[in-house]
């Protein structure tokens, strides 16, 4: 019963989001991708593990902002779903959604004149935000084979990925 009053939630959540002008691209990322946050004092290199492989996603956003759920975020892969690993204003900006404590935020004022900010609410709880002209970033890892068909947006539109 929770399980589908959280989703049901969720749902409308993401009804309720303004429409989303962005342009959306993705790739496959070969190798692994180092990461720092130099305020924080914290670094590393993000890899995928055995049998799977990293996708990053760039959306470019346009005249609207973004502020939604992490999970309202969704890469389409065969039949199932999946939540960005890490996220920031380009692929050479990316920080790990895990390595973020609750209750602390991560910004990034971007060379294009935006902003992207990503809060760590609790543990299952991650929101993102951008300006306008923001780029977000959004780092998956996937099933090494699997076909990656589409993203799913908070404002509940569908972009198609090759």
């Amino acid at each position: 019963m929770c399980a589908a009053v959280f989703l049901s939630a969720l749902s409308i959540a993401a009804a309720q989001h303004p429409p989303i002008d962005a342009t959306v691209t993705g790739r496959t990322v070969t190798g692994s991708i180092a990461w720092s946050n130099p305020s924080l004092k914290l670094s590393g290199t993000l890899e995928a593990e055995p049998g799977q492989r990293l996708y990053l996603v760039e959306i470019a956003v346009g005249t609207s902002d973004v502020a939604a759920e992490l999970a309202a975020f969704r890469l389409t892969v065969d039949a199932a779903e999946y939540v960005a690993m890490a996220a920031g204003g380009a692929a050479n900006l990316l920080f790990p959604i895990d390595v973020l404590v609750p209750g602390h935020e991560m910004m990034q004022i971007l060379p294009v004149d935006g902003i992207i900010s990503v809060t760590r609410n609790s543990e299952t709880s991650v929101t993102v935000e951008t300006t306008p002209r923001a780029t977000l970033a959004l780092l998956f890892e996937i099933p090494e084979n699997a076909s990656v068909r589409a993203l799913k947006l908070p404002d509940g539109t569908t972009r198609p990925l090759k």
